[in-house]
Order: structure tokens, then C-alpha cells, then sequence
């Protein structure tokens, strides 16, 4: 048993879970998955697969001794639909391990401490594996990251335009939250992990397409898929703050060559008005990336890291008795780094289970295997009302419902 210097992105994230399922797939035997698992832990830390994340420590253990739990979905469960896999896993009442793979004969969910990495790392880890089962291997698992990569990053970024950081610095007092407000009233709460997802076939997507080329300055992806998610909660009825949480991957900001495995995308908790122009969005996320803004916070993170912050990762006993919810939105786009063996007729899907952040969140992971978008959002479905979830999901399918609307 050795240690591993933690990250403070890894930090802050360790102890909450990210449950990844990817299907229909050709599996191999568990014994098959269990031995390509340890192959990859014992490459090395840079793996991350044998670590035991602990939040807010700096210094985490690695256990090469223990295997990594590899279960079998009862028959049931893998007979439903990849809505019933993602909460059966995810609301299990067993002790978790930081990584347990569970398999069918069609399905791979990896349930994930999200202080092992981001969903940039379940997609390295999940090509990787399929890669081990047939005794081959990928650069992810025979190369070292970049050593130091986040100071090297910050340096690529700023060192050459030091004015970058005036526009950081005026970005982060512009959409500085305001101060929460007192709860009027609260009531007891556990936790009630739930996921719906929405599936976005091609043909939709293609629409959404042409009818963004036709706006003139064509807004990004994201933006138009996070404006869509967001009116769709709202035609659903869900309550939800002026704000969002956008997820962003930093590896953006490295330099050529430079690698970077575990933790390294950001989130920013920025203004979005519902009823705005999808253009609005389009321009403050075009703004924030261009000046660097989301690897300033990835290193503000950092450094309270190594002044000793800890992030308080005890599990409330009460939440807000009106509540509004709290959105966070990770776009994976196409997953061209995902190489797994497909099942030849069955429906390819990649998609998650991201833990909210609190009793009131919201997180939406939107990502496409192929020509289907999936867009999961998952909540507590003690908070929010399900079929509300669910009628969002809904419009989503269709979205141009949205737009035209």
C-alpha cells in the first residue's frame, strides 16, 4: 500500500458518486472484467483504480490487495429499462467500494467515487476495459498524465496574456451569486436518489441543427442543449434559481501533447434567465471559456486544498420546505474516445447517474454514443415531483417544440 497527492478537484468531489452505465454491449464473463480491472489498477496510480478517495485529505491510500467488486445485475434489473439499472445500483443499501463495475450480459455500470475522476475519465477507464478483457491496452493506461498539469495549464493560458486574468477577475465579480437567502421553513429529508432520462433520436437532433445554422452566429452545442433542458423544466413546472452550474473541461487549456486523468473539468455557477435568447447563453459561455475563467477556478480550488479546506460531506438531515431547484448541466457531446463492443441491433446509450449536490439539485449529464442523444437528469425524487421530471423529459424528446414554441 502506497499514497497518492490528491488533487483539490479531487478533493472536493471525493465521497460523491457518479454511476455511468453503458449498454446494449457484447459483455464478457465478470471473471473477465474482474481480471482487466486489476491489470489496469496495478499499471499505476495514474490509473486511479485502486485508490480510496477521502474528501478534503490531500494524501489518499492505494490497496492494490483488494480486488475491485465486480457484481452481477439480477435478471430483472437487467431485463428493465437503463433507467431501472442506474437507481437499482445507485440506492443500493451495501457498503460501496470507490470503484464496483456491475455487468449482464448486455449492460456495464460503473459505480464511481467522483473523486477518482470526471466523466472524460469513466470513458478512458470504460475503453480501456474492453480493451484488457481482449488483452490489448490503450495510451490511457500505458502513458503517464502530465506531471504538475494544472500549474503547466495555468501557465499555457495566462503567462502570454497576463490581461486574461483582469477579464477573469471582472467575469467573477459580474456573476458573483447573491447571498442565499434564510429558508422560511424546513422539514426532515433523506436522500432519494433518482434518475430519468430523455433520448433524442437523430432526426430531432438534425432539426435542432439546421434551426441553430439558421440564427445566424451558430451558438455552441452546450448552450443550445442546456437553454433546451432548462425551458423544458420550466414548461414542466419544476422550480428552479435564475443560476446554473456549468460543467467545464478544462483540458481545453493544455497545451499540445499535455494529459491530464482524474478530476479536471470545473463547474461555474453562472446567471441564466430562463426566457433569455439561447444567443445570451451562447455569448457569456463563448466569453467565460475564451478568458480562461474555468481553470481559474479549477486553481482557486486547488489552493484552498492546500490551505486545508475541507468540504463538509455529511448528508443533511432537513432541506427547504419550498424548494427551488438548483441545476447543475455537463455536456458530454459525442464520445468519440468510447470504444466498446456494441451489440449488433441493440440501441447504444451512455449515460449516468451524477449525485446532485444537495437535497435541491438538479444534474443533467447530456452525452451521444452515436446518432441518439441521451439527457439525464437526476434528482431526489422526495423533493421534486417525478412525473414533473419525467414531462420534462418529454419535450425534450421532441425539442423543437421549444423552439418553436
Amino acid at each position: 500500500m502506497r499514497g497518492h497527492w490528491a488533487g483539490g478537484t479531487d478533493q472536493y468531489l471525493a465521497g460523491r458518486r457518479f454511476t455511468c452505465l453503458f449498454g446494449d454491449l457484447e459483455m464478457p464473463p465478470p471473471s473477465v472484467v474482474a481480471a482487466a480491472l486489476s491489470e489496469i489498477a496495478a499499471a499505476g496510480t495514474h490509473t486511479r483504480l485502486a485508490l480510496s478517495p477521502e474528501p478534503g485529505r490531500r494524501m489518499w491510500n492505494r490497496d492494490l490487495a483488494t480486488p475491485i467488486p465486480v457484481c452481477r445485475l439480477p435478471d430483472d434489473v437487467a431485463a428493465g429499462n437503463p433507467t431501472d439499472v442506474l437507481q437499482h445500483v445507485r440506492r443500493s443499501p451495501d457498503p460501496r467500494s470507490p470503484l464496483t463495475a456491475h455487468v449482464s450480459a448486455r449492460h456495464l455500470v460503473l459505480d464511481i467515487d467522483h473523486g477518482l475522476g470526471d466523466g472524460r475519465f469513466a470513458v478512458d477507464l470504460t475503453s480501456a476495459l474492453f480493451a484488457h478483457c481482449k488483452h490489448g491496452s490503450t495510451p490511457w493506461v500505458s502513458s503517464r498524465p502530465t506531471r504538475l498539469a494544472l500549474p503547466r495549464a495555468l501557465f499555457h493560458m495566462f503567462a502570454g496574456n497576463p490581461g486574461r486574468l483582469r477579464t477573469v477577475w471582472r467575469q467573477a465579480t459580474e456573476f458573483r451569486s447573491p447571498p442565499a437567502q434564510m429558508a422560511v421553513s424546513a422539514v426532515p429529508w433523506t436522500p432519494s436518489h433518482a434518475v430519468v432520462l430523455a433520448h433524442v433520436g437523430a432526426d430531432q437532433e438534425r432539426a435542432v441543427n439546421q434551426w441553430c445554422r439558421a440564427q445566424g452566429e451558430k451558438p455552441g452545442s452546450a448552450a443550445v442543449w442546456l437553454h433546451l433542458v432548462r425551458r423544458a423544466l420550466a414548461a414542466a413546472e419544476v422550480p428552479m434559481t435564475s443560476r446554473v452550474i456549468v460543467a467545464f473541461d478544462c483540458r481545453r487549456y493544455q497545451p499540445q501533447g499535455h494529459a491530464a486523468n482524474g478530476n479536471f473539468m470545473i463547474g461555474l455557477d453562472l446567471p441564466c434567465d430562463v426566457d433569455a435568447p439561447v444567443a445570451v447563453l451562447a455569448t457569456r459561455l463563448r466569453e467565460v471559456m475564451a478568458a480562461g475563467t474555468p481553470l481559474a477556478g479549477m486553481a482557486a480550488i486547488s489552493a484552498r486544498a492546500l490551505l486545508g479546506y475541507r468540504p463538509d460531506r455529511s448528508v443533511p438531515g432537513e432541506r427547504a420546505g419550498a424548494a427551488a431547484g438548483e441545476v447543475m448541466y455537463t455536456d458530454m457531446g459525442l464520445l468519440t474516445r468510447l470504444d466498446v463492443p456494441w451489440r449488433a441491433g441493440g440501441s447504444r446509450i451512455a449515460t449516468g447517474l451524477l449525485d446532485p449536490a444537495g437535497p435541491c439539485g438538479i444534474t443533467v449529464l447530456s452525452a451521444r454514443a452515436d446518432d441518439t442523444r441521451t439527457i439525464a437528469i437526476s434528482f431526489h425524487d422526495n423533493v421534486f415531483e417525478r412525473q414533473a421530471i419525467e414531462r420534462a423529459a418529454a419535450v425534450l424528446c421532441d425539442p423543437m417544440r421549444i423552439v418553436t414554441g
